[in-house]
């Protein structure tokens, strides 16, 4: 992969009212999505964590998404499955790939507890081949594996 440009985490937090959730929650839950270049067999998690915002067609790189709790005590949440759609690519307003591919349980969703202090967050990492089916240019790559409370990250990532 050519010269990687290191950008900040695109973390986000859902403090809007259309969550769906209660105050505490909306406050305590992050979502944080980023790319990351594969080393030499794609290792996960890959041993260099940098992110990076653009790659090649033809190139394998590693999406990671981490939901967690950012204050103290258990916090609630619903995720989907790792067998649906954690990531979507999106080109202007439409889906152009969604990550994992094939999504094979669409309608997949779990609870789980997440804390700060024991490192109890949900993490999962996935290996998106850029194909060459995709135009040059920029895209947006949105987390949508956290459903309740509703956080989305979205982070551009370019293509060449």
């Amino acid at each position: 992969m050519r010269g990687a440009v290191v950008v900040v985490a695109s973390l986000a937090t859902c403090l809007s009212l259309s969550c769906r959730s209660d105050p505490f929650r909306q406050r305590a839950v992050t979502n944080e999505l980023r790319v990351m270049a594969c080393a030499a067999g794609c290792p996960i998690p890959p041993p260099d964590s940098t992110p990076i915002v653009e790659g090649d067609r033809g190139d394998t790189v590693v999406v990671f998404l981490e939901v967690r709790n950012a204050l103290p005590g258990l916090v609630d949440v619903a995720l989907r499955g790792l067998c649906a759609e954690n990531v979507a690519v999106l080109a202007g307003s439409g889906v152009v790939r969604q990550i994992p591919s094939p999504v094979t349980c669409p309608d997949s969703t779990f609870r789980r507890t997440v804390e700060p202090v024991l490192g109890n967050t949900e993490k999962r990492y996935f290996r998106w081949f850029i194909d060459s089916g995709l135009v040059t240019g920029a895209y947006l790559l949105e987390g949508r594996i956290l459903l309740e409370p509703r956080i989305v990250p979205q982070l551009i990532f370019t293509v060449r």
